[in-house]
C-alpha cells in the first residue's frame, strides 16, 4: 500500500515541469513539506508525515520533475538505513530527490504514514 501511495505522490510532482518545496511546519511529530511552481504563491501540493522519528531534508529545495522526485526505499536498504541512523524499524523511509545535490540518500524523512493533497489544477499543460 505505501508503495502505491509514495507512487502516486511522485506522480502528482511530475504533472508540474518543475516543483519548489519548503518545510511548511512540524509539530507533535507531524511533518508538513508543501510544494509549488513558486514558494511565493499557495502551494500546489501538500505533503504531510505523521509518526516523524527522523528529518533529513533542507528547509527549502528545488526538484526536477522529468525524473522519479520522491520515493520510498526499499525494505532492504530502509533497514540498512535505519540501522545507521538509528530510526526506530517499522518506520518508512521516503526520499525526496533534490535538484542539484546527490542523489546519496541522506534527503529523506522516516515516518509512520505520509498522506498528500492536491491544491491546484495547475500542470505542464497549464502553464
Amino acid at each position: 500500500m505505501i508503495h502505491v501511495l509514495t507512487k502516486q505522490i511522485d506522480k502528482a510532482i511530475r504533472q508540474f515541469p518543475w516543483m519548489d518545496f519548503k518545510v511548511a511546519g512540524y509539530s507533535d511529530s507531524t511533518l508538513i513539506i508543501q510544494g509549488g511552481i513558486s514558494l511565493f504563491q499557495r502551494p500546489d501540493l501538500e505533503i504531510k508525515f505523521s509518526d516523524v522519528e527522523h528529518i533529513s531534508i533542507p528547509t527549502s529545495w528545488k526538484t526536477g520533475t522529468r525524473e522519479v522526485s520522491f520515493r520510498h526505499f526499499d525494505p532492504k536498504l530502509e533497514y540498512e538505513l535505519n540501522i545507521r541512523n538509528g530510526v526506530l524499524e517499522g518506520n518508512y523511509l521516503f526520499q525526496f530527490i533534490v535538484e542539484d545535490l546527490p542523489e546519496s540518500g541522506q534527503h529523506f524523512v522516516a515516518a509512520g504514514d505520509v498522506t498528500f493533497a492536491v491544491y491546484s489544477n495547475r500542470s505542464t499543460d497549464a502553464l
